[in-house]
């Protein structure tokens, strides 16, 4: 990535108005995990040209990691925000998988619960077997303190990662919140 940043740098240079050397360097920028310049060269490119999925869906990825590190409130409510709309016109191009993960990240770190929740429903319905999925399914759930409902997807999640302890953290709490003490103690 960082090679094909450098030349991609110099295309940019070169050409600013050229939406693929903004997409293409971005999209190295993400791989080398600088998201605020990702995001920057991205976004240069969604202005270009606000309808290619892949523009999109790695804007979305660079702004919710981005929104992941950002201390400040308001400014992450903003970050997910703007994820939110780039994940949705990436989803609206081009409906599969990747998108829709995306998507329901980005709903989840809004806090828009219940929207996550049917989007990590459809994510996980197309991979049954994708742990991470299931463990945001099942927080999603804790979001709209559906604990019966988190507590089920958990124990699945578990069962799909069993060395997962962040699983087993979120698990225990589902069960506390619906009295299961046992199950919590085991958990």
């Amino acid at each position: 990535y960082d090679r094909a940043a450098e030349d991609l740098d110099k295309s940019v240079a070169a050409q600013p108005k050229d939406k693929m050397a903004q997409q293409r360097l971005g999209m190295a920028l993400y791989g080398l995990q600088n998201y605020p310049l990702a995001a920057e060269h991205l976004r240069k490119s969604a202005a270009l040209d606000s309808k290619d999925y892949t523009t999109q869906l790695y804007l979305a990825k660079a702004v919710i990691n981005l929104a992941q590190r950002e201390p400040d409130a308001r400014k992450k409510e903003e970050l997910y925000g703007e994820a939110v709309r780039s994940a949705r016109a990436a989803s609206g191009i081009k409906s599969d998988f990747e998108s829709q993960n995306v998507l329901a990240k980005a709903y989840l770190g809004s806090k828009n619960f219940n929207d996550a929740a049917r989007a990590f429903q459809k994510v996980v319905a197309t991979k049954p077997k994708y742990c991470p999925g299931q463990v945001n399914l099942g927080q999603s759930y804790i979001g709209l303190q559906a604990w019966p409902q988190a507590a089920s997807e958990l124990k699945k999640a578990s069962e799909c990662d069993p060395q997962n302890t962040v699983t087993l953290n979120l698990l225990a709490f589902a069960y506390t919140k619906s009295e299961m003490r046992e199950e919590a103690l085991g958990a």
